[in-house]
């Protein structure tokens, strides 16, 4: 599974076809008859308040000292990432995880960062955001993961606003599962425009946002937003949301504001 290999955990539990079920950041998730590491939830029991005592496998949850989300606010400024995106019209699938919508993407779209090469495996969105930008959420959040060869992660994450509804996204809301046994398909899928004009990011070093919290993630934040519209984010919301992790602390970990825009790729 192009999905498993995120060092999440050993065995990964597996589907009907074999593949590897994951949850939205790539780690595996239990099967119905409850292998796998146990269940997590965002509110009450099992919420993530409790996730690092919930397995071993969780324990980076409470445990991590970089974790995600964090709040972003204007840090030491450094010059722009030589960060270029390779992305293709693409068919996508469609799944609701029962944590969030996540879109598949098949092989052939990457970003290449840090003079490294890290292909797309899925997008998947939050709402309201995970991340805050001077300690305020937006609506909804969409989380861009990318592996390497090696397993390393690293995530594109790009707010949205308030505003009209964003064109861009409206051939994934038009096949939203609205359950775990569901799945459409978005053919054609433009994923170069789901990105917003200016590429200039806040970076810093974190984890997953979902159990088991793995650390070693590279964060890559736009900090310009998309605008969508209340009625996308309701429809959303009303099949998995609220789906946001609470801002972790930031610690001792350095967040690098970028100054201007130099950014190459296709759009």
């Amino acid at each position: 599974s192009r999905s498993a290999n995120h060092g999440a955990v050993a065995a990964p539990a597996t589907d009907s076809h074999g593949a590897a079920a994951t949850d939205s950041h790539g780690a595996a998730v239990a099967d119905e008859h409850g292998a796998g590491p146990p269940h997590w939830t965002y509110a009450g029991e099992g919420g993530p308040t409790d996730w690092g005592a919930l397995s071993p496998e969780y324990s980076a949850c409470s445990a991590g000292s970089n974790q995600s989300p964090i709040n972003l606010s204007a840090g030491p400024t450094v010059n722009s990432t030589a960060l270029s995106f390779n992305y293709q019209p693409s068919s996508l699938t469609v799944i609701n995880n029962g944590h969030t919508i996540q879109a598949n993407v098949p092989p052939g779209n990457s970003i290449a960062v840090d003079g490294k090469t890290f292909g797309l495996l899925q997008f998947h969105f939050h709402a309201p955001s995970e991340h805050t930008i001077d300690e305020s959420y937006y609506p909804l959040e969409m989380h861009l993961v990318h592996a390497n060869t090696e397993g390393n992660l690293a995530v594109v994450g790009v707010l949205f606003a308030d505003g009209p509804a964003d064109a861009a996204l409206a051939p994934v809301w038009a096949q939203l599962p609205h359950t775990t046994a569901d799945q459409g398909v978005a053919e054609n899928f433009n994923l170069a425009a789901v990105l917003p004009a200016s590429h200039q990011l806040y970076r810093y070093s974190g984890s997953l946002t979902t159990p088991p919290c793995s650390e070693g993630v590279r964060w890559m934040v736009m900090q310009t937003p998309r605008r969508v519209s209340a009625e996308q984010v309701h429809a959303f919301s009303a099949l998995v949301g609220p789906n946001n992790r609470p801002v972790q602390s930031t610690g001792a970990r350095e967040v690098l504001q970028e100054r201007a825009f130099n950014i190459a790729g296709n759009r």
